[in-house]
């Protein structure tokens, strides 16, 4: 009897240090994921309020909402490198009073997210095409030219002629 109530308290002791590495690793992985954010934000000027609910923003569409299936790191990562390089989150707050700015960033925000659920919908790497939709917008390409632009490219891309990777790498 005691034997058997050993390996079952070894079995226990075992599976809660591996949920409690399992756990660990989440928490990890979502601080780095929203340090990431935090990073992009704080460059774009968004602090406060307005980036905790730009955080929850991603964090949802990512979790529950219509960005499923992607890694909220891949996302954070791919908001981070189009705002570093197109600094497309203040795209078009110049000259806007302050609540229209705000209103303006967090229009720009889902205009990433669309085009990161058009990168998970047609397989492509959310990143790439969220920084070729950045660029197009640094040109004052947006909207449906933008998404008609983006389809060009993606069915182009599929086809083997272009890579979208190389697209913003050589238009700079």
């Amino acid at each position: 009897g005691g034997q058997a109530a050993q390996q079952a308290f070894g079995a226990a002791s075992q599976y809660a240090g591996t949920m409690h590495g399992e756990i660990q690793g989440a928490r990890r992985s979502r601080a780095d994921t929203e340090h990431t954010l935090n990073s992009a934000l704080y460059q774009a000027g968004v602090t406060g309020t307005e980036a905790a609910g730009m955080r929850r923003t991603v964090l949802s569409a990512v979790e529950t909402g219509n960005l499923r299936g992607l890694s909220a790191d891949e996302v954070a990562n791919a908001i981070a490198a189009t705002q570093t390089q197109f600094s497309s989150l203040t795209s078009g707050t110049q000259g806007l009073d302050p609540r229209q700015a705000v209103l303006r960033r967090q229009q720009n925000l889902n205009d990433m997210l669309g085009a990161a659920e058009f990168a998970r919908n047609t397989y492509q790497a959310p990143g790439e095409v969220m920084r070729v939709a950045g660029m197009l917008s640094s040109q004052g390409v947006t909207g449906e030219n933008q998404q008609a632009a983006l389809n060009a490219m993606t069915g182009i891309a599929q086809a083997g002629s272009i890579e979208l990777a190389n697209v913003t790498r050589e238009a700079l």
